[in-house]
């Protein structure tokens, strides 16, 4: 009979090595359970470091359909197809019509002193005609135009103003049809007559109207001197580029304050070239007082 070997190590090796494994699985898997969790801690702790800090003097609202953003002390607003910029110290007013229909805008400041201290966008005018208008251009977006005017003479008006124009260009385009300029064009005409400079006349007169105007009757005395002048209602926008402008020019005969009547001006101011030029001029039987 044959004698069976039972040596007991031969099968404890196996079991050691089973062991062994499982240990190993065990050391790995509690490893990466904690590489992650250490990972995940070290992410976090860098998101909050780079959280980003709210900027001081910066503020972003949204108000129905307008947007509002606030940059130090100025506003950029946006408002039916006008976006432009005005100092935080003044406010803005929506204009509707009887029908609820917008119309227009009034910048004004906080601190107003009359009426007069006001900035419009549209509202009841549709062009630079009221003559009691110190400032007024027209501006718009596409094929919207409308004028942005005011009544004051005051100088911190007129600092906004000169601000809210220079953003809407900046944002939308150059604007065109500023009163201020076609004013002084008409101006300089006027003066040139009452110093009999034909020379200086020609620079705002265009090349159009230099060809069949004679310049013989430029320095002429007519029924009197060339005096004062003042504008007067019925300012029209013609066409792209054309502003009609009625002026009352007084005359004298020895005393400019002696005024014995006027004559009926008619302008016609073109933009040529971004420059604005007289392109035509209509001339009225003298009045006498």
């Amino acid at each position: 009979m044959e004698q069976i070997n039972s040596n007991p190590n031969l099968k404890q090796k196996p079991n050691i090595f089973k062991f062994i494994i499982f240990t190993v699985i065990i050391i790995v898997v509690f490893g990466i359970i904690f590489y992650l969790a250490m990972f995940n801690n070290e992410k976090g702790n860098m998101i909050i470091k780079k959280e980003p800090v709210e900027e001081k003097g910066v503020v972003m609202t949204i108000t129905g359909e307008n947007k509002v953003q606030t940059y130090n002390s100025f506003i950029i607003d946006e408002w039916n197809g006008y976006r432009f910029k005005y100092r935080s110290d003044w406010s803005i007013e929506k204009n509707y019509n009887e029908d609820g229909s917008f119309s227009g805008i009034t910048i004004y400041p906080q601190a107003k002193k009359n009426n007069n201290d006001s900035i419009f966008i549209g509202k009841e005018k549709t062009n630079c005609e009221d003559v009691k208008m110190t400032k007024c251009l027209m501006a718009g977006y596409g094929l919207i135009m409308q004028p942005i005017y005011t009544y004051s003479n005051d100088t911190e008006t007129a600092v906004i103003y000169e601000g809210i124009i220079q953003s809407i260009n900046t944002f939308q385009g150059q604007s065109e049809f500023d009163i201020e300029k076609i004013r002084n064009t008409i101006n300089i005409f006027i003066e040139a007559e009452k110093a009999n400079n034909f020379s200086k006349a020609k620079e705002i007169m265009s090349a159009e109207l230099l060809n069949i105007y004679d310049s013989r009757i430029f320095g002429l005395t007519r029924e009197g001197k060339v005096g004062r002048y003042e504008f007067v209602e019925n300012v029209k926008y013609l066409s792209t580029g054309y502003y009609q402008i009625p002026t009352k020019v007084y005359g004298y005969l020895t005393e400019e304050k002696n005024e014995i009547g006027y004559w009926n001006y008619i302008f016609k101011i073109k933009i040529i070239n971004g420059k604005y030029l007289i392109n035509d001029i209509t001339i009225d039987n003298f009045q006498s007082k």
